[in-house]
């Protein structure tokens, strides 16, 4: 009974492996052809253009003008996961996925960066969602794919997220400049000038979400200091397929490593019908010895 129990077990298992293993191959494949369409699209955008920042306008400017400023109804698997790159590429979508497709273009060109979101510190829910990018060996950029938005700082390099931490009256007087050059505001504009209040909160990763991100953030303080603020978020965070691809993966290796110890844990021992008649017969015998050595009295 045993053994059976023990066989089932692996079967079952060695099946577990096969179809995480199997999952992970069919979410690769998905995932490349993904990047391959990005790759392709930011390969087209940035055609004749040298300088890091540059590039990091010209697919700005792109995904700005994307249709669409609503959350993209579309998802990867599970709704908690979001649209994936390239879902967004299609249909548009809110201030979240358009700073997602953007940070999926840069990575593309090798251009290192991480979505960044302007938090309220009172309720900790994020109210906005940018990207920024580095374009130097200590040069950063923050940039706004929902309103095509920048912030040169007059000297020919731009402003970043530690920037705006800084001097909250950068937003408002880079807004303020461009509704003059563009006296014909629209709905978005003053919405935006309402919006960007929050900016001085911004921040790669929400601090303030619960009790335990505060603590994280305790932590990360003492070691990053102020740039704690632009510690750049986890990949997988931002790339659906390639996170479900990690799970399976995982699934895979446990399932795995579980079916070794099955196969190597021993048995449990169990007393033999011949030792326990030897023991018996053992105690028999002794008894009746016992028994004729004692004298007899009259």
């Amino acid at each position: 009974m045993q053994k059976k129990r023990r066989q089932i077990l692996t079967v079952s298992l060695l099946g577990v492996c096969a179809v995480g293993l199997l999952s992970s191959v069919a979410v690769y494949v998905s995932y490349r052809a993904d990047r391959t369409i990005l790759h392709d699209v930011t390969s087209s955008l940035i055609e004749g253009i040298d300088e890091p920042s540059e590039r990091v306008l010209a697919l700005l400017h792109w995904v700005y003008d994307l249709d669409g400023s609503s959350l993209n109804p579309a998802y990867y698997l599970v709704r908690p996961l979001r649209a994936t790159p390239v879902q967004v590429l299609e249909f548009g979508g809110d201030c979240a996925d358009k700073s997602r497709l953007l940070y999926a273009l840069l990575s593309e060109i090798d251009i290192s960066s991480s979505m960044a979101m302007c938090v309220d510190e009172t309720t900790g829910q994020p109210t906005h969602t940018l990207v920024e990018a580095r374009i130097g060996e200590d040069a950063y950029m923050l940039v706004d794919p929902s309103y095509n938005l920048f912030f040169p700082d007059g000297v020919g390099g731009y402003y970043d997220i530690m920037d705006l931490r800084r001097n909250p009256e950068i937003v408002p007087q880079r807004i303020n400049a461009l509704l003059a050059q563009n006296p014909g505001s629209t709905e978005r504009d003053r919405f935006y000038l309402s919006a960007s209040t929050t900016y001085h909160t911004t921040s790669t990763i929400n601090w303030h979400r619960n009790y335990l991100t505060k603590f994280a953030f305790t932590l990360a303080h003492t070691v990053f200091g102020e740039n704690v603020y632009r510690v750049r978020r986890p990949y997988l965070l931002e790339r659906p397929k390639l996170a479900v691809l990690t799970l399976w993966l995982f699934v895979s290796v446990i399932a795995g490593m579980a079916v070794l110890i099955v196969r190597r844990w021993p048995y449990p021992r169990k007393p033999t019908g011949i030792a326990l008649g030897t023991t018996a017969k053992g105690k028999a015998t002794s008894t009746a010895n016992k028994t004729s050595t004692t004298p007899i009295t009259a």
